[in-house]
Protein backbone atom coordinates (compact mmCIF):
# COMPACT_ATOMS: atom_id res chain seq x y z
CA UNK A 1 0.00 0.00 0.00
CA UNK A 2 1.63 3.36 -1.22
CA UNK A 3 1.74 6.44 1.32
CA UNK A 4 -1.89 7.87 0.05
CA UNK A 5 -3.76 5.06 -1.06
CA UNK A 6 -6.49 3.97 0.60
CA UNK A 7 -6.58 0.00 1.61
CA UNK A 8 -9.16 -2.32 -0.52
CA UNK A 9 -11.95 -3.93 1.46
CA UNK A 10 -14.06 -6.01 -0.33
CA UNK A 11 -17.63 -6.24 0.10
CA UNK A 12 -20.01 -9.18 0.52
CA UNK A 13 -23.13 -9.13 -2.01
CA UNK A 14 -24.67 -12.65 -1.25
CA UNK A 15 -25.77 -13.97 -4.85
CA UNK A 16 -25.78 -10.60 -6.20
CA UNK A 17 -27.96 -7.65 -7.81
CA UNK A 18 -29.03 -5.79 -10.87
CA UNK A 19 -28.20 -2.10 -10.15
CA UNK A 20 -30.91 0.45 -10.87
CA UNK A 21 -30.91 3.08 -12.99
CA UNK A 22 -28.50 2.04 -15.03
CA UNK A 23 -30.29 3.34 -18.37
CA UNK A 24 -29.48 7.09 -16.99
CA UNK A 25 -26.17 6.59 -16.81
CA UNK A 26 -25.50 4.89 -19.81
CA UNK A 27 -23.03 7.72 -20.73
CA UNK A 28 -20.57 7.08 -18.03
CA UNK A 29 -21.18 3.06 -18.53
CA UNK A 30 -20.01 3.60 -22.28
CA UNK A 31 -16.88 5.74 -21.30
CA UNK A 32 -16.14 2.85 -18.93
CA UNK A 33 -16.43 0.21 -20.95
CA UNK A 34 -14.56 1.76 -23.77
CA UNK A 35 -16.65 3.87 -26.81
CA UNK A 36 -16.90 1.78 -30.17
CA UNK A 37 -16.03 -1.87 -28.56
CA UNK A 38 -17.16 -4.81 -30.19
CA UNK A 39 -18.07 -6.66 -26.85
CA UNK A 40 -21.32 -7.59 -24.87
CA UNK A 41 -19.75 -7.88 -21.22
CA UNK A 42 -16.82 -6.47 -19.26
CA UNK A 43 -15.39 -7.24 -16.54
CA UNK A 44 -15.24 -4.31 -13.57
CA UNK A 45 -14.78 -3.65 -9.93
CA UNK A 46 -17.22 -1.03 -8.64
CA UNK A 47 -16.86 0.70 -5.87
CA UNK A 48 -19.40 1.18 -3.14
CA UNK A 49 -20.25 4.80 -1.88
CA UNK A 50 -22.81 4.97 1.22
CA UNK A 51 -24.56 8.34 0.93
CA UNK A 52 -26.16 10.11 4.30
CA UNK A 53 -29.46 10.49 2.31
CA UNK A 54 -29.45 6.41 2.52
CA UNK A 55 -28.58 5.78 -1.05
CA UNK A 56 -26.15 3.72 -2.11
CA UNK A 57 -24.25 4.54 -4.97
CA UNK A 58 -22.19 2.00 -7.25
CA UNK A 59 -19.16 3.72 -9.32
CA UNK A 60 -16.63 2.64 -12.20
CA UNK A 61 -13.36 4.44 -12.91
CA UNK A 62 -14.76 7.13 -11.24
CA UNK A 63 -17.90 7.53 -12.76
CA UNK A 64 -21.30 7.02 -11.00
CA UNK A 65 -23.09 3.56 -12.81
CA UNK A 66 -26.06 2.67 -11.04
CA UNK A 67 -27.63 2.33 -7.52
CA UNK A 68 -28.11 -0.62 -5.07
CA UNK A 69 -31.59 -2.21 -4.54
CA UNK A 70 -33.55 -1.46 -1.19
CA UNK A 71 -32.99 -4.85 0.07
CA UNK A 72 -29.11 -3.98 -0.86
CA UNK A 73 -28.60 -0.52 1.14
CA UNK A 74 -28.25 -1.09 4.74
CA UNK A 75 -25.88 -4.48 4.71
CA UNK A 76 -23.45 -2.47 1.67
CA UNK A 77 -23.83 0.79 3.89
CA UNK A 78 -23.07 -0.90 6.72
CA UNK A 79 -20.06 -2.63 4.95
CA UNK A 80 -19.31 0.83 4.12
CA UNK A 81 -18.93 2.48 7.69
CA UNK A 82 -17.11 -0.68 8.45
CA UNK A 83 -14.43 0.13 5.52
CA UNK A 84 -14.01 3.64 7.46
CA UNK A 85 -11.25 5.20 5.05
CA UNK A 86 -10.76 2.33 3.45
CA UNK A 87 -13.00 1.89 -0.76
CA UNK A 88 -15.19 -0.66 -0.27
CA UNK A 89 -15.31 -2.44 -3.84
CA UNK A 90 -17.33 -5.68 -5.56
CA UNK A 91 -16.67 -7.53 -8.67
CA UNK A 92 -19.32 -6.46 -11.58
CA UNK A 93 -20.27 -7.41 -15.00
CA UNK A 94 -20.88 -4.79 -17.49
CA UNK A 95 -23.18 -6.56 -20.20
CA UNK A 96 -25.49 -5.11 -23.18
CA UNK A 97 -29.09 -6.21 -23.12
CA UNK A 98 -31.49 -5.00 -25.84
CA UNK A 99 -29.19 -2.63 -26.60
CA UNK A 100 -28.72 -1.28 -23.11
CA UNK A 101 -25.86 -1.39 -20.85
CA UNK A 102 -27.04 -3.06 -17.73
CA UNK A 103 -24.86 -3.69 -14.46
CA UNK A 104 -24.66 -7.59 -12.07
CA UNK A 105 -23.02 -6.51 -9.07
CA UNK A 106 -21.91 -10.56 -7.26
CA UNK A 107 -19.97 -13.82 -8.17
CA UNK A 108 -19.89 -14.42 -11.85
CA UNK A 109 -21.27 -16.00 -13.75
CA UNK A 110 -24.23 -13.73 -13.38
CA UNK A 111 -27.71 -15.75 -13.36
CA UNK A 112 -29.40 -15.61 -16.98
CA UNK A 113 -32.65 -15.41 -15.65
CA UNK A 114 -32.32 -12.19 -13.11
CA UNK A 115 -34.92 -9.86 -14.02
CA UNK A 116 -33.79 -6.08 -14.64
CA UNK A 117 -35.76 -3.48 -12.34
CA UNK A 118 -37.65 -0.91 -14.13
CA UNK A 119 -35.39 2.27 -14.34
CA UNK A 120 -37.51 5.36 -13.22
CA UNK A 121 -34.83 7.95 -13.67
CA UNK A 122 -35.19 8.67 -17.69
CA UNK A 123 -31.37 9.23 -19.87
CA UNK A 124 -29.94 12.57 -20.33
CA UNK A 125 -30.49 13.21 -24.00
CA UNK A 126 -27.22 13.21 -26.10
CA UNK A 127 -25.67 16.68 -26.56
CA UNK A 128 -22.54 18.93 -26.94
CA UNK A 129 -21.40 21.31 -24.79
CA UNK A 130 -24.68 21.08 -23.03
CA UNK A 131 -26.49 22.11 -26.02
CA UNK A 132 -29.17 18.87 -27.48
CA UNK A 133 -27.88 17.48 -30.41
CA UNK A 134 -32.35 16.58 -30.88
CA UNK A 135 -34.28 19.55 -31.78
CA UNK A 136 -37.64 19.73 -29.48
CA UNK A 137 -40.89 18.58 -31.93
CA UNK A 138 -42.36 22.11 -33.24
CA UNK A 139 -45.53 20.98 -31.50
Amino acid sequence: MGLFRRATVTADVGAGFLALETAAHQAALEASAGTGRQVSRVAAELTVHAEPSGVVVLSWNNRNVGLAPEEQRLPLAAQAAAAGRGRLVTDAEVFRDAGVWRVWVGPLPRPTDAVQPEDTVAPKPPSIAGIPLQRPDPA
